[in-house]
């Protein structure tokens, strides 16, 4: 939090002027979260159209600013001492549907895309019924589950790029792989994205995106606030081909039943964290460093955060350092 007696920025004034009544100052990033720990952002823009969302990033770049993409706050981890430029929140959700294609923007939720594509007869994104986060967070990682995952059904997005240009961007652009796409190493934004699904059966689609919902709901916590998957799973050495989950190699080491403060691990998923209550970021950066060392110790593996750290980690940040991918 920026103390009263503290310069202020030459950009603060062309900032509020431009984004007034869209911005939060000082605002918490827990409120914003899933996980919902997270110390303050400097300014929150909330970015509810495409030209505000490009502005926000334009105005950022072209100042100098450390900035944040937020979409709906899974999959990261925010510091305690909170991010200290602009936190853009994409809260862009329109969408079209020509033919076999959805186009989304990139701050609608997997979810409820998931629905649409449903009440459109339109199968193929069955596998991310239950997938939190958003459009643009599940291309930029590659989300998946079930067997499936975004590049399957990809076709196309149109990004801003580090140029601050509008382009669109092919799968072969993206270089999607396990977990990842292009967009995880460069500063480009995916504004919007399109998928070309296949002509189905509505009840069929219907009965397996209520199969995957009830699995998701049987192995991920309801009462309690999570990121979702701590570490990203591993390539089994024996097959390239296959993935060993990360939650195995943790249930070895009686995961389970850790605890650091209110951060603990979830009883019915060994590779989900979740806040019990009053968690730090450095409560869970602890509990990951410490469950790492013993898989490395028994199994001579290095366990890799799926979650993105994100801010000001303060005096835990070398630690968190052991853990990142």
């Amino acid at each position: 939090m920026l103390k009263d007696n503290a310069a202020k920025p030459a950009w603060e004034p062309a900032f509020k002027k431009r984004f007034e009544g869209l911005y939060l100052e000082n605002e918490p990033m827990s409120k914003h979260t899933s996980i919902r720990i997270g110390g303050p952002a400097r300014f929150l823009v909330n970015a509810a159209s495409v030209d505000d969302l490009i502005d926000a990033v334009k105005f950022a770049s072209q100042n100098g600013i450390d900035y944040f993409l937020l979409g709906g706050g899974s999959n990261i981890l925010v510091g305690d001492y909170g991010f200290h430029g602009i936190v853009i929140k994409n809260m862009c959700v329109n969408y079209i549907i020509d033919d076999n294609i959805i186009s989304a923007e990139t701050g609608m939720t997997l979810d409820d895309l998931v629905d649409v594509s449903h009440h459109n007869s339109l199968s193929g994104l069955e596998f991310a019924a239950g997938i939190w986060g958003t459009v643009g967070g599940a291309v930029c990682g590659n989300a998946g589950a079930f067997g499936g995952s975004v590049s399957d059904v990809f076709h196309k997005a149109v990004l801003l790029d580090e140029d601050n240009k509008v382009v669109t961007a092919d799968k072969e652009k993206l270089k999607f792989r396990y977990r990842h796409s292009a967009l995880k190493d460069n500063r480009e934004l995916a504004l919007s994205a399109s998928f070309k699904l296949v002509k189905g059966d509505k009840d069929e689609i219907g009965a397996k995106i209520s199969r995957h919902r009830e699995i998701r709901r049987e192995k991920h916590p309801l009462d309690y606030y999570s990121a979702g998957s701590f570490f990203k799973n591993l390539k089994n050495p024996r097959d390239a081909g296959m993935n060993v989950a990360a939650g195995w190699y943790l249930d070895q080491v009686g995961a389970r039943e850790r605890r650091i403060g209110d951060a603990g691990v979830f009883e019915k998923h060994a590779n989900i964290f979740v806040n019990y209550g009053e968690a730090t970021a450095a409560d869970m950066v602890k509990l990951g460093a410490g469950l790492k060392a013993e898989v490395k110790e028994k199994f001579s593996v290095d366990l890799r955060m799926e979650v993105r750290p994100v801010g000001d980690f303060g005096e835990h940040r070398e630690l968190l350092e052991t853990i990142i991918d």
